[in-house]
């Protein structure tokens, strides 16, 4: 049995250890390492705190370089804030699905949605357990009164009767998965016909909205402390179109509450390269904070204009926070930690030299590296050492310089020869549109 129990502890550290070089924040690795974020973290805190006593708050967008530790940052507070008792979304945006289009992405988000007391994404556990609650029910009802259409209410209340053929429809529904809509609407008819007559048309380009409120309302009255929603690679914003970026910067200001339109239980933290508002929010190839305002003026309103003009205000100023490098005491705990993992993950055929940490960040220079980066050199180091007995970048007797931190460690070349990049990684002229 220890037998046993020492394989699976070892290869739980070697999948700790391929997690951190691979740049993947498990939950495993983000309570190993230590936090060192901790300023910014006590802002969010500050911030929930308002949240869940009640108060409207702003959301906020975090500033970061390529490989700074954004994901791993989100991530971070994904494993904090649940901790503490919300409900927390995480999603990473790409080509397919990005701010511009609630319809998309609504449903994603639901999906995602996780609490401490579940083990699979998702509310239909704690619905079905919990929906028929006496001081759920009354919590809803009283919270639910000032959405902006009673039919996510009604898809609710259908849902509470557990006809089994109708469940998982009406659950679908209500997490805004369109497809499913038409036939909700057709049950709840029949469930409440005198309700369902009395109820303003639903247009679903003006009244999606209300899903997303009626959604973080339920979350609220199912005992959490409130719906936080974190959103990754907010930089897919500069590949879309001038309606496509608007559409986003529209939406968002609506889900970081940026001009209280909103009393919703809900906190939305963004994550996006610095890129995206020195190139396309200020910058000479798109100038988004002066000309977007204008085309919302166009495209919808002033009350639009003034919202989109206010998103560009305050996520460059008060509602940003910047990833800035790490310093040098709390960089090197991370690398002892990260050595004491090594050290028990991999056997060591060579005694640890002295100084080990010390000695990588002076050879590597950790000031002009992304934190990323100077973690995979690092493992890299500890990776020749313990094999060969030798440091990395300094000329050895025997052998020639094997490593030169210089240049890193390239990815295998594709079939043209060149070094395949994932979309974080690559170079501004290619991350946004001419």
């Amino acid at each position: 049995m220890q037998d046993s129990y020492d394989t699976h502890e070892h290869s739980s550290l070697v999948m700790l250890l391929e997690a951190a070089r691979a740049g993947i924040p498990t939950r495993h690795l983000i309570g190993t390492l230590p936090d060192l974020r901790q300023k910014l973290m006590d802002t969010i805190d500050s911030d929930l705190g308002n949240l869940a006593n009640g108060q409207q708050v702003k959301g906020r967008v975090v500033w970061g370089n390529y490989g700074q530790g954004k994901t791993h940052f989100l991530k971070t507070v994904e494993k904090h804030i649940l901790e503490q008792g919300f409900a927390v979304s995480y999603l990473s945006l790409n080509r397919d699905l990005g701010p511009n289009n609630l319809f998309n992405l609504f449903p994603a988000l639901s999906s995602h949605v996780l609490t401490r007391d579940a083990n699979i994404p998702g509310l239909l556990n704690q619905l079905v357990s919990k929906g028929l609650s006496p001081k759920m029910l009354e919590t809803l009802s009283e919270l639910s009164t000032g959405i902006s259409h009673p039919l996510p209410n009604l898809i609710y209340q259908s849902f509470l009767k557990f006809e089994t053929r109708d469940m998982i429809l009406l659950y679908n529904a209500l997490m805004g998965k369109k497809e499913n809509l038409t036939n909700a609407k057709q049950i709840v008819k029949s469930y409440y016909k005198y309700e369902y007559q009395r109820m303003p048309k639903f247009v679903q380009k003006e009244h999606l909205i209300s899903f997303i409120e009626f959604f973080s309302l339920l979350i609220k009255s199912l005992g959490y402390k409130g719906w936080i929603i974190l959103i990754d690679e907010l930089e897919i914003i500069g590949r879309m179109g001038k309606v496509g970026r608007l559409n986003s910067y529209k939406n968002l200001s609506w889900l970081m509450n940026l001009n209280a339109e909103h009393k919703c239980p809900i906190y939305t933290l963004v994550a996006s390269a610095e890129a995206l508002n020195t190139e396309v929010f200020q910058g000479t190839r798109k100038q988004d904070a002066r000309e977007m305002p204008k085309l919302a003026k166009e495209r919808f309103d002033a009350r639009a204009a003034e919202a989109v003009a206010k998103f560009f205000e305050l996520i460059s100023s008060s509602q940003g926070m910047v990833l800035t490098p790490i310093k040098t005491d709390d960089l090197k705990a991370l690398l002892a930690k990260l050595l004491e993992i090594h050290c028990a993950a991999i056997p060591w055929k060579f005694e640890l030299p002295e100084n080990m940490v010390k000695d990588t960040c002076k050879r590597i220079d950790p000031s002009t590296k992304p934190i990323r980066q100077i973690i995979r050199m690092f493992i890299e180091t500890l990776d020749i050492y313990s094999t060969l007995g030798i440091i990395p970048g300094k000329f050895n007797e025997n052998l020639q310089e094997v490593y030169d931190f210089e240049v890193e460690l390239p990815n295998p070349p594709d079939d043209n020869g060149t070094e395949p990049r994932g979309f974080t990684e690559t170079t501004l002229s290619e991350m946004f549109d001419t």
